[in-house]
């Protein structure tokens, strides 16, 4: 998730913002855990669903004629803020310089071993 992260800003693609969407999204554990490994707040969403939400967000603006810009305002809302903790973040931050150390090795075996079972 932060390697995905970091390659974007590479790119220059600025990431604002985070946000928790999914069954995930209803576990505070584990959206905590991502906002630490990613050293960034995750912002949690009323609804959760966004698949189901946005479906919904279209057949409303078909039926309706209402603009998606405007469903957006007030469908779209958020819920909370999960801050990183810092002394998690910190530590997760020095293990991901390891892991971008040790990615290259560990893509080329998974690779291979994802081949070697397809045979």
């Amino acid at each position: 998730m932060r390697l995905n992260v970091a390659i974007l800003e590479e790119a220059g693609v600025r990431v604002r913002e985070f946000r928790a969407i999914g069954g995930g999204a209803k576990n505070p554990t584990l959206t905590q855990l991502k906002a630490d490994v990613l050293g960034r707040p995750i912002t949690t969403m009323a609804v959760t669903e966004a698949g189901c939400l946005g479906v919904a967000m279209l057949a409303c603006a078909a039926e309706t004629g209402t603009p998606l810009s405007q469903l957006v305002q007030t469908w779209v809302k958020p819920q909370s803020l999960i801050e990183p903790d810092a002394k998690r973040a910190d530590l997760y931050g020095e293990r991901f310089q390891a892991y971008k150390a040790l990615y290259p090795a560990i893509r080329d075996f998974w690779l291979h071993a994802a081949a070697s079972s397809m045979k």
